[in-house]
C-alpha cells in the first residue's frame, strides 16, 4: 500500500464520526452489490463464484473457455476483468472481477453471460 493510502486510512480511523459513517455506507454499498451481482452471475451456466467479502470476486470460467479470451471478449466493450491464470493455484480458466456501479456490474454480468452461453 503506497504512502497516500497509508495516509487514508490512518485518518478515516482516527477521525470523527464522519469517518465511521462513510464506513458503514461502503460497507453496506458493497455488500448489496456484492450480493446482487453473484445472484446475477448465478444465473450462467458453468460459472463457479466463489464467495468474498470484498470487493473482488473471483470466478471460475466453464471448461470450454479460457481467461484470456474471455477478457479480450469484455475488453471490446471497455469491461476490464483480471485475467488469473498467473495466479499461483489458478489456472487459465479463472478470472477476477471487481465490484463498480449497479449499472457497469449489471453490464459486465449481461455481457459475460453472451459470450459464455454463445
Amino acid at each position: 500500500v503506497n504512502s497516500m493510502a497509508q495516509s487514508a486510512v490512518r485518518f478515516l480511523l482516527t477521525n470523527d464520526t464522519r469517518s465511521q459513517a462513510f464506513i458503514r455506507e461502503t460497507q453496506t454499498f458493497v455488500g448489496a452489490e456484492r450480493e446482487a451481482l453473484v445472484a446475477r452471475l448465478r444465473t450462467i451456466p458453468g460459472l463457479r463464484i466463489f464467495p468474498s467479502q470484498t470487493g473482488y470476486m473471483l470466478l471460475k470460467l466453464p471448461a470450454r473457455h479460457r481467461a484470456a479470451d474471455v477478457c479480450r471478449h469484455l475488453q471490446a466493450d471497455k469491461i476490464l476483468i483480471r485475467d488469473c491464470s498467473n495466479f499461483n493455484g489458478l489456472s487459465d480458466r479463472f478470472v477476477r472481477i471487481a465490484l463498480k456501479s449497479p449499472a457497469l456490474n449489471r453490464q459486465c454480468a449481461d455481457r459475460l453471460e453472451t459470450y459464455l452461453t454463445a
